[in-house]
């Protein structure tokens, strides 16, 4: 029969069916997405663009399109741009991120709304989904492990040696535009406000060319190895002593009024922290649930397992049955508190000499099992770094750190909650 035209409809009104053949993840996602306490949250971060953001101009991107945005953006690790044009071309996408027929912000748009949330409000978010998931039967939160991971910037090839450089490079400008405000009342300024950017970067070119000549024989590659090790302590060394002058001279800085010393300050002082390195410590329960992360001050991670141990009681209510960890995660203290806390299992091996005593408890079959169970929690590190793009952040600074981690490790967390309860209701279906 030849017809003329298909009948009317409202095209939105078939997209969820849509959704669910093409990712039945995102028909779940939305009604987890569908919080008004997430909105909040998030909205009084957006409002801190301009002191009347509230209440006058135009209208803007409505707080639940950023979030959702954001959130397709990780979920899928795409750049700004390219989840502009996948949302731009998706009917599926746009109903997801409730854009609809509206238009789609565009790439810098979207940045600078992201760059306005906090820290904080990614940790509270993060613990709300934790709370869906206990909510929706997908954890139960008897078991938690920990580890930590390194997460690298998007500045250059992150060698070492260069990320050393580039450290004396911007403390050296520092301490170079300093010195006409300290040279009264600091001693010795002028050896203080010295730079050292051409010593670090000679000493780094010789280790770049070292490591580039390849050099046959076993005793050539035992004096080329010396040689690096040689190097790589000047250059740690150099580094050493930048840090101490900018300390120097941000402590002299401090104690003056001016709004230049100020700035200064206030610019140097994110820094110093960065140049002595950042691990992010994951805390993980059953179901692939990652309920807690920090970027930690010190490459050490020693004693975070009490720190782990507080979070989970206070997000979940009720202590673990079993905590695991590396010996990274042990501290005097740990195991005595988590027992005294009501977890029966502490499988976080001792550090140095153990006794007699303490041998036989780690050779139990409760503890060894446990601590294998703990080796569970690198594949979750190996799919963060893979699919949600913890292996090397695009945001900048301390926050922007923050940020890409948090939305990472929300995205890994939403997914995981989903395919839950898409996997629940396939089996009652079964039944």
């Amino acid at each position: 029969m030849l017809v003329d035209r298909y009948a009317e409809e409202d095209v939105f009104a078939r997209v969820p069916e849509v959704a669910a053949t093409t990712d039945p993840v995102l028909r779940h996602l939305d009604r987890l997405l569908d919080e008004d306490v997430l909105l909040s949250q998030v909205k009084a971060d957006l409002a801190r663009r301009h002191p009347r953001t509230l209440l006058c101009g135009r209208h803007s991107t409505p707080v639940e399109v950023i979030l959702r945005l954001l959130i397709v953006k990780h979920l899928y690790h795409w750049s700004f741009q390219e989840t502009e044009d996948r949302v731009n071309d998706s009917l599926v996408l746009r109903w997801f991120c409730r854009v609809y027929f509206e238009h789609v912000p565009d790439d810098t748009t979207l940045i600078r709304w992201a760059y306005l949330i906090r820290p904080e409000t990614m940790h509270t978010f993060n613990d709300r989904v934790v709370e869906l998931a206990a909510q929706a039967k997908v954890i139960k939160g008897r078991k938690l492990r920990l580890d930590g991971t390194c997460v690298q910037t998007s500045i250059h090839y992150p060698t070492d040696s260069g990320l050393l450089v580039d450290g004396v490079r911007v403390l050296s400008r520092f301490v170079e535009r300093a010195k006409p405000l300290v040279e009264g009342t600091l001693a010795k300024a002028a050896e203080v406000c010295r730079s050292r950017v051409r010593s670090a970067r000679q000493v780094a070119q010789k280790l770049h060319r070292l490591v580039r000549r390849a050099e046959a024989g076993e005793k050539q590659q035992e004096q080329q190895a010396e040689q690096q090790r040689t190097l790589y302590q000047q250059l740690i060394t150099t580094t050493e002593q930048m840090v101490r002058q900018a300390k120097q001279v941000s402590r002299c800085l401090l104690q003056q009024t001016e709004k230049q010393a100020e700035r200064l300050v206030a610019k140097v002082e994110p820094l110093l922290p960065l140049i002595d390195g950042r691990q992010v410590e994951l805390d993980e329960i059953e179901g692939g649930i990652v309920t807690h992360y920090e970027i930690l001050a010190h490459p050490n991670e020693h004693g975070q397992g009490l720190q782990a141990l507080e979070h989970h009681r206070r997000v979940l209510g009720h202590p673990p049955w079993m905590m695991a960890g590396d010996r990274g995660v042990h501290s005097a203290e740990t195991e005595v508190q988590a027992l005294a806390a009501g977890v029966e299992v502490v499988a976080i091996p001792a550090v140095g000499k153990i006794s007699p005593l303490r041998q036989a408890v780690e050779r139990t079959r409760r503890w060894r099992r446990a601590y294998r169970w703990r080796a569970g929690i690198e594949g979750r590190i190996a799919s963060l770094r893979r699919d949600y793009g913890l292996c090397k952040c695009n945001y900048h600074g301390q926050d922007g750190m923050e940020r890409w981690i948090g939305f990472g490790i929300i995205a890994s967390n939403l997914r995981h909650i989903a395919q839950a309860q898409i996997s629940k209701k396939a089996k009652k279906q079964a039944a």
